[in-house]
């Protein structure tokens, strides 16, 4: 009798744990997704096929998120098979993004350009389309809505002195708009409700070889490149830099550049403004192994860059390097960084490395960069926050040994010693929160201008704390906008 009752009750378990719980009901809609955009504008400007084959992201008013892959019907039209909810009345289709309530489209102020495709350039293209009422429809059709504009820079020199040169850079400036940021778009809006990290700077490295350079086009056969943007009335300038020239095209005319189009502009070498157009500066730096490079940093001075498998190969390529060839008409004053430094003395290191010490190298510089932090707040090298103290003698400041007080020792030091210089202070990415804040602080107190890395989430940053030359680009890009912010 217990032999039969133990196999009834391991039975009754089995049964038990083979019930599954039943799955929520759902159902299968075809969603066939159209351009809004069909004709040319008034301006001439040409409708960009934006909805492409791949995956297109969806949420619906009973709570689903999700992408679905769409496959080509016909020329701008789409089609996809979606799964929703079985009560779900109500459907929305975007640019494939972040999955959440909040969508947030990146459209960038860095791009590398791997080929010289053009069309391929303008792929990120960015849409929402209008309210599906799905209802209990197995059907339904939608309107796609450009939230960008296709830019297409026709490169060209029609005297032919630049033509077939490599080009390496274009960087395009508005004068009163942001051309790039991150667009937040709330659902069930048919429009973002939101701009917020802008800027008015796009900066195209090309980064092909061979087949997919870039090169300065003629005046029958021009070179293209395209650029997604924010929609804007344009004016500003287009700076082409390759290498052993430069040559900046004002565009003082508004140019209409429409959502969802393609706008063309015509960059001919013939008609620019010389390198010379560009300011002519001093730029000094104070930095840790994120600002060095061998050969340019004072002998003795240890290095970072260059480093096997870091495609900063050459100085032109670090952040202050693309700041002095593409950005300004440069030329270098003291590049005083040390890899493995500290602002604030640091017991294991060698006293001449700190950057109390290193602050009296510069010559004559219009520009000094201050970056660091990075090894400061770093628990093995012992550097503890300390005080906010303005009020000491640079004396005391200086035997302190405290990153806060060290800070403010740099910061006087310079500001006494070189009137002249603008001083800008780059917070880096991968300083920790409280030594982070303590430069934003005692900037603010100085009313130093500044940038500050720590908020970015860009690809271009790989999450690393030596970037590659994608993120000093980027870097560059975001120091020339503030520099020129704040009228250098």
């Amino acid at each position: 009798m217990k032999k039969i009752l133990l196999f009834c009750c391991a039975m009754l378990a089995v049964l038990s744990c083979g019930k599954t719980q039943e799955a929520e009901p759902v159902r299968t809609v075809k969603v066939n997704v159209e351009n809004e955009i069909t004709i040319p504008s008034p301006w001439g400007n040409v409708p960009f096929d934006y909805c492409q084959p791949g995956y297109i992201g969806f949420a619906t008013n009973a709570g689903d998120r999700s992408a679905a892959k769409a496959s080509v019907v016909y020329n701008g039209k789409v089609s996809m098979n979606v799964t929703v909810s079985a009560d779900a009345t109500k459907l929305w289709c975007y640019s494939r993004g972040a999955l959440y309530e909040k969508q947030t489209f990146m459209v960038p102020s860095y791009i590398a350009k791997k080929t010289a495709s053009a069309k391929e350039d303008l792929s990120g293209m960015l849409f929402c389309c209008e309210v599906a009422d799905i209802g209990s429809s197995s059907e339904v059709s939608t309107l796609a809505r450009p939230l960008t504009a296709g830019l297409l820079l026709d490169v060209f020199d029609s005297e032919g002195l630049l033509a077939g040169k490599a080009i390496k850079s274009v960087t395009v400036e508005s004068d009163s708009y942001p051309l790039a940021g991150n667009l937040e778009l709330s659902l069930p809006r048919e429009a973002f409700n939101r701009l917020y990290d802008e800027s008015r700077t796009v900066t195209v490295e090309c980064t092909g070889s061979g087949v997919n350079s870039v090169l300065v086009g003629t005046a029958s056969a021009h070179a293209t490149i395209g650029i997604t943007v924010i929609p804007c009335n344009f004016t500003g300038k287009i700076t082409v830099a390759g290498e052993g020239f430069s040559f900046t095209v004002p565009v003082d005319t508004a140019v209409p550049l429409l959502a969802g189009y393609e706008n063309t502009l015509s960059i001919d070498a013939a008609t620019s403004q010389e390198s010379s157009g560009r300011k002519k500066v001093r730029i000094g730096v104070l930095g840790d192994s994120i600002s060095t490079f061998n050969g340019v940093i004072p002998a003795g001075y240890s290095y970072y860059y260059p480093r096997s498998g870091s495609d900063v190969t050459s100085w032109e390529k670090t952040y202050w390097g693309v700041l002095a060839t593409q950005y300004y008409d440069g030329e270098l004053d003291v590049i005083s960084s040390w890899s493995g430094s500290c602002v604030a003395p640091s017991s294991g290191k060698s006293a001449n490395s700190c950057f109390t010490y290193r602050c009296k190298d510069f010559v004559a510089p219009d520009i000094i960069l201050l970056h660091g932090g990075s090894n400061d707040c770093q628990a093995q090298n012992g550097v503890a926050l300390g005080d906010y103290d303005y009020d000491s003698s640079m004396g005391a400041l200086a035997i302190e040994g405290n990153f806060r007080q060290s800070f403010i020792y740099v910061v006087r030091y310079l500001m006494a010693n070189y009137p002249e210089a603008k001083i800008l202070v780059i917070v880096g990415n991968r300083v920790t929160d409280a030594y982070a804040d303590s430069v934003v602080e005692i900037t603010e107190h100085y009313s130093l201008p500044f940038v500050d890395f720590r908020p970015e989430n860009v690809s271009v940053f790989q999450n690393l704390l030596h970037p590659e030359s994608a993120g000093h680009a980027y870097m560059a890009s975001k120091i020339y906008e503030k520099l020129e912010q704040d009228e250098l």
